[in-house]
């Protein structure tokens, strides 16, 4: 059976060729492997690897449910989120995610729910870059470790699906109302 890893968005700070350089690092020769990526522009790097596909088409709610359960984990190596919701999305769908427990990232993600990548906390550099910012630097070698032990470990995966699932779905627009308004220190 054919293990599928999701990834998405260009934007330069999710550093989407880092996963797909990982992805090939990770398995040179395994057939039964995929590295299934959502983004919304045309890419114009051409990829030799028929086990990377690239979906740019504009998907309806259902269609994007259906993409993130093609995928058995969601594979992140964003340098800073203040939400993560295509790490959100997965989750809610089943699907563990593979990233760096770092910034908005730590309100949803566990150790019970996902696979937490080693980091370190770098200054921010590129079109985001502010005076004092940080972000998170994944640690490579433990990305593709990560990557090689879902691959190996699949019920583990499913394991940690149910978890993320249940945990993602905890969380909603009352939820976090709620919790905005108890740090503001205001009643209702």
């Amino acid at each position: 059976e054919v293990f599928t890893f999701g990834t998405g968005n260009d934007d330069p700070r999710k550093r989407l060729p880092d996963v797909i350089k990982c992805f090939i690092k990770a398995f040179p020769n395994e057939k039964d492997v995929r590295l299934s990526i959502k983004i919304s522009n045309q890419i114009s790097q051409k990829f030799t690897d028929n086990r990377v596909s690239f979906n740019t088409q504009n998907l309806t709610k259902k269609q994007l449910k259906d993409w993130y359960c093609s995928n058995d984990v969601f594979v992140s190596t964003v340098s800073a989120e203040g939400w993560g919701l295509m790490q959100h999305e997965s989750m809610a769908c089943g699907r563990p995610v593979i990233v760096a427990n770092y910034g908005g990232l730590k309100e949803f993600v566990t150790i019970e729910n996902s696979f937490c990548l080693r980091y370190q906390e770098v200054d921010d550099t590129g079109c985001w870059e502010f005076p004092g910012s940080k972000w998170s630097k994944y640690d490579e070698e433990h990305l593709v470790e990560t990557m090689r032990y879902c691959y190996h470990n699949r019920d583990k995966v499913k394991e940690k699906g149910v978890i993320a699932s249940k945990d993602a779905c905890k969380l909603s627009n009352d939820v976090f109302i709620s919790n905005l308004l108890n740090c503001l220190g205001i009643n209702f």
